[in-house]
């Protein structure tokens, strides 16, 4: 799951050239989306960890994986900065 994860990261910096010409989105709101992402990932440190102390590790990482999957399909959708912003986002919730 950390392996998939860290390539799903990379992926968008790869795919970020043909997306922001797909979808008109300006090199400042990729940077946008780029910083929301990590803004939102220092914060949820602290609240995946609870999740994971009162889920237990096996059901807490069902759930992450769950909802990681359902919230990365979101980006086939994304219209432009607003819902890039949205979905990088909610990613967050999940690691």
């Amino acid at each position: 799951m950390t392996v998939l994860n860290y390539l799903d990261r990379q992926t968008l910096s790869i795919v970020a050239p043909l997306m922001l010409r797909d979808l008109g989105v300006s090199l400042t709101g990729y940077t946008q989306a780029v910083n929301a992402f990590l803004v939102a990932y220092g914060l949820m440190y602290v609240g995946s960890g609870v999740i994971l102390d009162r889920a237990g590790a096996r059901a807490g990482l069902a759930i992450f994986v769950g909802f990681w999957s359902l919230f990365s399909g979101l980006h086939c959708i994304t219209a432009g900065v607003g819902s890039m912003i949205a979905f990088r986002f909610l990613l967050v919730f999940c690691i």
